[in-house]
């Protein structure tokens, strides 16, 4: 349903909260065609040349990042859930179709390691969204990074997402 490395819409604007022009970025109403698009991963500093599309405010990294994509559902027969695959480095605030969807608590790393983890994997979280919150149609996905330390000197976001169905 969504690949790694696909195309986002994005926006890199001012702090949730602060005024914008944009009130509902996150509804299905909302017409994001004036955002620039790009192709995950999605970020700034770190290895750019491992960035699909990199992220700057001037020179600096962006106060805030916005994302947003729409994916087609034909049907919801036997839909149990959307799972996404989001990056667990930083502060994130998921929206499908405007309504927000909680992100679960993350383990610490240091007392509850990923025993399968490679050295070099980028830490990922699950997210469960419930079949009640899609329609059959087009279903939007928005997300913003908030700024943290965890994100100064470099981030990069890329979603992966799978329908899941109840057993045939």
């Amino acid at each position: 349903m969504i690949a790694a490395g696909s195309a986002w819409s994005l926006d890199c604007g001012p702090l949730a909260g602060e005024p914008s022009d944009e009130k509902d970025w996150t509804g299905t109403d909302f017409d994001d065609a004036a955002w620039l698009s790009g192709a995950a991963p999605l970020g700034w500093g770190g290895d750019e040349q491992l960035l699909g599309t990199v992220l700057s405010v001037g020179d600096d990294a962006p106060p805030t990042a916005r994302f947003r994509r729409t994916v087609e559902i034909d049907d919801l027969d036997g839909v149990r859930s959307l799972q996404l695959t989001l990056p667990a480095g930083a502060d994130l605030v998921v929206h499908v179709n405007g309504v927000e969807v909680e992100l679960p608590e993350l383990p610490d790393p240091a007392t509850e390691p990923d025993a399968g983890a490679e050295p070099d994997d980028e830490p990922t979280q699950i997210l469960t969204v419930p079949a009640e919150l899609l329609v059959a149609g087009e279903n939007t996905l928005a997300v913003e990074v908030l700024p943290g330390e965890d994100t100064a000197a470099g981030f990069a976001f890329d979603a992966r997402g799978v329908l899941i169905r109840d057993p045939a």
